[in-house]
């Protein structure tokens, strides 16, 4: 992942970008997706953001071991 500035519609924006599969993760993004996954409303403090945040990169850090350790023992 590579954190790159972006231009959009509504001005200059920073995020993470992937070099491998171009996937783009900017702070909009990633509430969006932990609260469609976890079916909750998106936080309003800087304080809940960060949590929720966090919880959703380690889940997603989880997921892709527990696939490794299955594609080794396949």
């Amino acid at each position: 992942m590579a954190f790159e500035k972006n231009y959009g519609l509504n001005g200059v924006f920073f995020a993470w970008h992937c070099v491998i599969c171009g996937d783009i993760i900017d702070p909009v993004i990633l509430l969006h997706r932990i609260s469609q996954n976890a079916d909750i409303k998106i936080p309003e403090t800087d304080k809940q953001i960060l949590s929720r945040i966090k919880r959703y990169i380690s889940a997603r850090q989880r997921r892709r071991k527990n696939k490794a350790e299955m594609d080794k023992k396949s």
